[in-house]
């Protein structure tokens, strides 16, 4: 339809997750998430990278869930995974630091769409 969507999670996500993090194979997880999408992939995605320690503490006090329980080895798996699927499609995958403000991860977010969509966005 030419419109945009956005998605807080994906396939990345799947891969990244139960792949890297929790070890189960990352050949079936990726044939599973091609059925499920009947083949849709993003145009871009961006990897929020923080530190999982730095995470933990953003979190604060709120009661953990059933991932963010099994700990911070898990979770740097899941960033060492995301790293990987970037490096294997470095045109999509947008690492973004996200150690810094909200508001600087929104500028580099935006300054990131406004270059890869500039035409679109233009005619909109």
């Amino acid at each position: 339809k030419g419109e945009f969507v956005i998605c807080d999670r994906f396939t990345d996500s799947t891969i990244a997750y139960q792949g890297y993090g929790r070890g189960l194979d990352i050949r079936q997880l990726e044939e599973i998430n091609h059925i499920a999408t009947a083949g849709l992939m993003p145009d871009i995605t961006f990897i929020l990278d923080i530190a999982p320690e730095v995470a933990a503490k953003r979190m604060g006090s709120e009661s953990p869930d059933r991932m963010e329980a099994t700990g911070m080895e898990f979770f740097r798996r899941i960033q060492e995974g995301y790293r990987h699927i970037k490096d294997q499609n470095p045109s999509r995958c947008k690492i973004i630091n996200a150690d810094q403000t909200p508001e600087n991860v929104f500028k580099d977010i935006k300054e990131i769409v406004m270059e890869r969509f500039e035409e679109v966005l233009a005619c909109s």
